[in-house]
């Protein structure tokens, strides 16, 4: 048998493969990779994966035509989703073969309710995951929530942590909001790099987050801002990623959202202490933030100094009254008691007449007794007072055979030797 060339063995299952599908267009489900444009052409592999273990169980090369660019650009903007690798679609196709390239799938037409579909179901398992496997965050009553939405905010809001692109529109837009504020507020601010859109990028925000967890130590930060601006509208698909949710919902400082979506809030949304549309949103609440404080404060203040006023003005009537009816209060109770007065003058005078007298009638008692218990007059009586060396002695316990004694009388003192000392029972 005469051997086939390649070409012509091509061409043969181009006939079959022709034959078999013509030019019939059919709606198939698959997985976009491997994805690469050119203008507004694509080149991708759609790919199916097994359910159970993630592994391609099928793929075919697939181009989109610039004739096809509208319904793409139209996808786009109705599912905010970029036509990339990893998204599921549902694709008209048309089935080609090239002998020079092969078996590929012509994209015809893409239905965005379809991948809609898919995002919402991979949103929500998501964010069942994220109740399911943490005990900080839960869903009540149609709401979600955190442990960051349970932080407190401080009083005022200066220093701030961004995380996003260095080279982000929406940062310039933040800080020039934020140092242009009309209160002339003063905003502390330090930057921590993150590709916020793109592909596989959600680690990257993960990894800044962690960096600002580091620096909260020393820095103390008033509050984290996720920001995004400038770039495609359509790519969000970070932001609902599990560990990105997962960082935020734990994450131990309040974190603000600005990421420039404009419809369905993301998981990121959901999972911060609070979300808002832009950057310049995000700035513009701290602002409004801090003056709300301010206006308080101010408000407290006139409140104390009316008060205050009006307390001293109620305070100086009362002591002028007090001041009045003590004068007149004075005067007729000096009139009222002049009487009682002199009477009181002159029972003091004869009280302290008598108390005299008593007093007196009393030292002269005290003089008379002190007068009979002079030493004198006691000697006198037939008493005696005994000496021994110069001392006054009650008893003879101190005394020896033979020692000095002195023996005084009433005029006369005896000097006598002791001979002999016995014990005197009365």
């Amino acid at each position: 048998m005469q051997p086939l060339k390649l070409s012509e063995l091509t061409a043969l299952i181009g006939q079959v493969i022709n034959n078999a599908f013509g030019y019939h267009d059919y709606w198939i489900v698959a997985e976009i990779s491997n994805h690469k444009s050119y203008g507004t052409r694509h080149y991708f592999d759609l790919v199916e994966k097994s359910e159970q273990t993630d592994i391609i169980t099928a793929k075919v090369s697939a181009v989109a035509w610039d004739d096809v660019a509208p319904q793409i650009k139209y996808f786009e903007n109705i599912t905010e989703q970029k036509f990339t690798s990893g998204i599921k679609v549902l694709l008209k196709v048309r089935v080609n073969y090239s002998s020079q390239y092969g078996l590929s799938l012509y994209i015809q037409n893409i239905d965005p309710s379809y991948t809609l579909g898919e995002l919402a179901r991979k949103k929500k398992e998501t964010l069942n995951r994220l109740v399911r496997e943490n005990d900080f965050i839960s869903f009540e009553n149609g709401e979600y929530y955190t442990r960051n939405k349970s932080l407190l905010l401080p009083a005022v809001i200066q220093k701030i942590a961004i995380v996003s692109s260095v080279h982000s529109a929406g940062v310039e837009d933040f800080r020039r909001v934020l140092d242009e504020n009309q209160y002339g507020y003063y905003f502390e601010m330090r930057h921590f790099h993150a590709s916020v859109q793109g592909e596989n990028k959600c680690q990257e925000i993960v990894d800044a987050l962690i960096n600002v967890f580091y620096a909260h130590e020393k820095e103390n930060f008033d509050a984290v801002v996720i920001l995004r601006g400038g770039g495609s509208e359509t790519d969000f698909r970070i932001f609902d990623e599990y560990t990105v949710g997962l960082a935020v919902a734990k994450f131990p400082v309040p974190v603000f959202t600005g990421i420039g979506h404009s419809k369905d809030k993301t998981i990121a949304d959901l999972m911060s202490h609070t979300s808002t549309k832009t950057p310049t949103d995000t700035a513009k609440y701290f602002i409004e933030y801090n003056h709300l404080f301010e206006t308080n404060i101010i408000h407290l203040r006139d409140t104390v100094v009316r008060k205050t006023q009006t307390l001293q003005h109620k305070l100086n009537t009362c002591l002028l009254q007090t001041k009045s009816a003590i004068v007149k209060n004075a005067h007729t109770l000096l009139v009222q008691n002049s009487g009682y007065l002199e009477h009181l003058r002159i029972l003091i005078r004869r009280n302290i007449s008598l108390l005299l007298q008593r007093q007196f009638s009393n030292l002269e008692h005290i003089k008379s007794f002190l007068h009979l218990a002079h030493p004198n007059n006691l000697l006198k009586k037939g008493f005696a007072i005994v000496k021994h060396n110069n001392k006054i002695i009650v008893n003879a316990d101190g005394i020896a055979a033979g020692d000095i004694i002195e023996v005084v009388l009433s005029g006369d003192k005896i000097i006598s030797t002791v001979n002999d000392k016995t014990k005197y029972d009365g």
